[in-house]
């Protein structure tokens, strides 16, 4: 089992107090995120490219001494608890960077519903429930240690890519 600080609860919070106060002090706004989620998500698609690389950099003695397929490698990974600086790199983007991300833009979203004044019960109902639905999960984060997909799984572009691209966007 991997040991690991549990403190995504105030990521979470730090994170959505952020976005709420840099809303209300204007200088940040809910629109500009909604307005500009092409380019933000452009942005997410170049940093999973570019930490894919570099995983797949880190994990070359890793590749050579398994005789791993290159492709194959880079997509999937060679490493099943790749740290840098004690961060469980899987763990961090599998929970971390998708939930808070996802929380994020739904409430960056129910700003700008706030701010054009379409303002009814039900937006308000979804992103509450989703946000309570990451923090729950976050909260809980000690079980995903022992989920298949932190044990025994390994870390590439796939699991990047749908932490910061797929995961915060689509869902």
């Amino acid at each position: 089992m991997i040991s690991y600080r549990r403190n995504g609860i105030v990521a979470f919070g730090f994170s959505l107090g952020g976005v709420y106060i840099l809303n209300w002090l204007n200088i940040i706004r809910g629109s500009y995120v909604y307005d500009n989620i092409n380019k933000i998500l452009l942005a997410a698609i170049i940093i999973s490219y570019f930490i894919s690389l570099l995983l797949f950099i880190k994990g070359s003695e890793t590749r050579r001494l398994k005789q791993i397929n290159p492709i194959i490698a880079f997509f999937y990974g060679t490493d099943i608890n790749l740290t840098i600086c004690g961060i469980d790199l899987k763990f961090f983007f599998e929970l971390r960077a998708g939930l808070i991300g996802w929380a994020c833009l739904n409430l960056c979203f129910f700003l700008k519903t706030m701010e054009l004044d379409t303002y009814r019960r039900a937006p308000a109902f979804v992103a509450i429930q989703q946000i309570l639905q990451a923090f729950q999960l976050i909260w809980h984060e000690e079980v995903r240690l022992r989920n298949d997909n932190i044990t025994r799984e390994t870390i590439g572009f796939i699991r990047v890519f749908g932490s910061l691209c797929w995961f915060p966007f689509l869902w």
